[in-house]
Formats: structure tokens, C-alpha cells, sequence
């Protein structure tokens, strides 16, 4: 939260929730941060076309690589803001592709 409110951006209000197997049916698709995330969701997949919704969020910068976003937790403000800008490049090329898929 520190971080993103550093960089102008304010996520003190967002909440975490369990994913669910409905969300296979509200979303086009889905992203995960890591390999637990992406086995967690696969197994409540319950079709094909679920399963080829779920992407890893770091395709957008390494495509076919399933690169895991690194967890900052326990590591220094300077992890936190190396995984914020890691994540905000991925989310531009994330916005940028799905632009381009129109």
C-alpha cells in the first residue's frame, strides 16, 4: 500500500477475495502472479476453454515463459518498488496487447 501510494496510486481500499470457479464463466481471462496461483486456479477449471483463459501476468513481457511475479514480503522497500514497476510494465503490455487484439 506504501508503495503504491509512494508512486501516486491508491489501493487502500482493494481487497483480496478466493478465486472461484464462476469466475471462469465472468472473466475472459485470468491472471495469476506464480505457479501456486496458476495450479490453484487450474484445478477448479473445469473445461478447456477455462483452462486457456489463465495466463501468468509476466506473459506480457515473457511470452510463454510462466515467469512468476517475486513475492516482496519479506525483503526491503527497494523489493517492493522493483515489484511495482515490474508489475506496472506488465500490466502496459498486458493493456497494449489486448488493445491490439480488437
Amino acid at each position: 500500500i506504501q508503495t503504491a501510494k509512494a508512486k501516486g496510486i491508491d489501493i487502500s481500499e482493494l481487497r483480496a477475495r478466493q478465486f472461484t470457479a464462476q469466475d471462469f464463466v465472468d472473466f475472459d481471462r485470468i491472471y495469476v502472479m506464480d505457479q501456486s496461483n496458476y495450479t490453484n486456479v487450474l484445478r477448479l477449471a473445469n473445461t478447456n476453454a477455462h483452462r486457456a483463459k489463465v495466463y501468468f501476468l509476466l506473459d506480457h513481457l515473457y511470452p510463454s515463459k510462466q515467469m512468476e511475479v517475486p513475492d516482496p514480503y519479506y525483503g526491503s522497500q527497494s523489493d517492493f518498488n522493483a515489484v511495482f514497476t515490474l508489475v506496472e510494465q506488465a500490466t502496459e503490455a498486458l493493456i497494449t496487447d489486448v488493445t491490439n487484439d480488437k
